[in-house]
């Protein structure tokens, strides 16, 4: 929102992110709260380059056997089944769909682009007859009917009727700049569908549990107690993972009446 009333917090990157992008050891960073919008994100913001370094081949077996080297539950089983699960993939269409019924006339939606989309498994199935295009940089193996936009500076020429861009928006150092993106795929009558997860760190949901963080996470045991817990346990104290940013319903109103 352009506010500079924010609140920090002293944190630490993940050991796998801290590898996979930096090739180096955990090291602090800062989780900042915009005390206007509700905004939640981690400084220093990764750059485009070093994001892919993240998502290149994602999922793939390389990525799995890093990630599973500091989270031992991070099983290939796991890994497989993210975005292959049937009863999920239903179940989050199911329920996009439900959203979507009365809203406008799916039927007249001649193409639809699922921004950050994996495979396009998430397309709702109201869209089958439509041309269907999936923008990611992972470079999944597309699901079968689906199209890819592999560069988007030379895509610029297409315009969708339908776009989407689901569980994205947390992953990304500058969400100002891919809704900025997505808009040059779009026309006047383009409906929009942005969808991500609430899942704000539980010590800003409580007045004395963020109290009780900033004090402490202020104070120089912290870092030391943090030291030794990042061997161990990737999820002390909220690390920077790949969800870079928290959204509550407020900031993302926010973020998108800006455009």
């Amino acid at each position: 929102c352009g506010s500079n009333d924010l609140t920090g917090y002293n944190t630490y990157c993940t050991p796998f992110v801290a590898e996979r992008i930096w090739t180096t050891a955990p090291f602090p960073v800062k989780l900042l709260h915009c005390n206007n919008c509700d905004f939640i994100f981690y400084s220093p913001r990764p750059e485009d380059y070093e994001l892919e370094k993240l998502y290149k081949n994602y999922r793939g077996p390389e990525y799995q056997k890093q990630r599973e080297k500091f989270e031992k539950g991070y099983t290939k089983e796991l890994n497989e089944s993210i975005g292959h699960n049937r009863l999920e993939i239903e179940e989050r269409k199911s329920m996009m769909s439900s959203f979507l019924a009365g809203r406008f006339d799916t039927g007249k939606v001649k193409s639809v682009l699922d921004y950050g989309g994996d495979r396009g498994q998430f397309i709702p199935d109201e869209f089958n007859a439509a041309d269907r295009y999936v923008y990611d940089i992972s470079n999944n193996p597309l699901c079968p009917g689906i199209k890819r936009i592999v560069d988007l500076s030379e895509s610029t020429d297409k315009q969708f009727d339908f776009i989407l861009c689901c569980h994205v928006l947390e992953h990304v150092p500058y969400p100002n700049e891919i809704i900025e993106r997505i808009l040059t795929f779009s026309h006047k009558n383009t409906k929009f569908y942005f969808e991500v997860p609430i899942d704000l760190p539980p010590f800003l949901n409580g007045v004395l549990l963020n109290y009780f963080f900033k004090f402490f996470s202020s104070h120089a045991m912290f870092h030391l107690y943090s030291k030794i817990r990042q061997r161990h346990d990737a999820n002390a104290f909220f690390p920077m993972h790949e969800h870079i940013n928290f959204f509550t319903i407020k900031s993302l109103r926010r973020l998108l009446e800006l455009h």
